[in-house]
């Protein structure tokens, strides 16, 4: 009987927050560390089985009781969601990854919930677009803004992903073929304002893929300005490709580790028309978990349907604001 709640990555950096929130669930918690998990539970004053699993050679036998699968972890494929549908099992994943929730959404996903999108970008943005969008009095184009602090510490897998990303054009709804970094737009922080840059984070193609009147593009840039507008000067002369050097990425992954730059603080935003919401935080992979968390607890207390379903099918931006604690600022008049 499938009746069981498996979190794949639930010690770690964000999934910590996922099994807090479901502290008290019929929960597994999985992974390739048995040492790593029980101190995890041990300092937590958790109690839930454990099961080793190595989610690039899984053992099914594992999951033949599980109802509810979530992966806190970074996949190169899609042979769990694959799983989940064909047995009808519920299926959440917190990345951010574009390439692979983009493998996700062109599943035939017909017996499964798949749920996709939990975290700031996509996650947070997507709500904060959706709420924008009862604002605009004309279909428009709503920029979303991404600021993440040079002074937070970012995993192994952000930092490669980004890196990646740095030298790979991606198609836009609008603007087709773009390459990272090579479109200009800005927004404010403090009353200062800071330099973005069109980025391939996944969430302006969920919200493209949903809407037909709105055009999305998400821009990035980091708090301290210059670094952003370096990334700039580097694409517009066509040197992107030395962040794919190992030297290079081996010094930009020791920086990100151990920042000596910067603060710890994140932004999101979506724009259009002079309206504006805006979400300001600090330490973003907190900030992701206590969402995913929230967003974990509608998931195993709902009747979803099938299909792939994103944040804002689950949850409000005002419901989410209220449990998690966060403030929307707004300038919508």
């Amino acid at each position: 009987m499938r009746n069981k709640i498996m979190i794949i990555g639930g010690h770690g950096q964000v999934g910590q927050y996922i099994t807090r929130a479901l502290k008290g669930e019929a929960l597994i918690l999985a992974g390739r560390s048995q040492e790593k998990i029980t101190a995890f539970m041990k300092t937590n004053g958790i109690d839930c089985e454990i099961r080793i699993l190595d989610i690039k050679d899984p053992d099914w036998t594992l999951l033949e009781d599980v109802k509810t699968l979530i992966v806190c972890v970074d996949q190169t494929d899609t042979k769990l969601i694959k799983y989940c549908n064909e047995n009808g099992m519920v299926y959440m994943d917190i990345t951010a990854n574009s390439d692979f929730i983009n493998h996700v959404l062109a599943l035939d996903i017909n017996q499964s919930s798949v749920v996709l999108g939990i975290g700031l970008a996509p996650g947070i943005t997507n709500l904060l677009a959706q709420e924008l969008t009862k604002y605009l009095t004309t279909p428009a184009e709503v920029q979303l803004h991404v600021i993440l602090g040079m002074g937070d510490k970012h995993g192994d897998e952000a930092i490669s992903w980004t890196l990646k990303q740095f030298t790979s054009p991606y198609i836009h709804k609008k603007y087709k073929k773009l390459k990272p970094f090579s479109m200009s737009s800005a927004t404010r922080y403090k009353n200062k304002s800071l330099p973005t840059y069109n980025f391939n984070f996944v969430d302006q193609h969920m919200l493209n893929r949903r809407n037909e009147d709105v055009i999305y593009t998400t821009y990035f840039g980091f708090d301290v300005a210059f670094l952003s507008r370096f990334l700039h000067f580097m694409q517009k002369a066509n040197l992107m490709h030395v962040f794919q050097w190992k030297w290079i990425q081996s010094a930009i992954r020791k920086t990100m580790k151990k920042p000596i730059i910067g603060s710890d603080m994140f932004m999101a935003s979506a724009e259009a028309q002079g309206k504006i919401l805006r979400v300001i935080g600090n330490d973003e992979a907190r900030f992701t978990g206590l969402v995913a968390g929230e967003v974990a607890k509608v998931l195993v207390s709902s009747n979803l349907q099938p299909g792939c379903l994103f944040i804002e099918d689950l949850i409000s931006l005002d419901q989410l604001s209220k449990n998690v604690g966060f403030k929307v600022l707004k300038k919508v008049k």
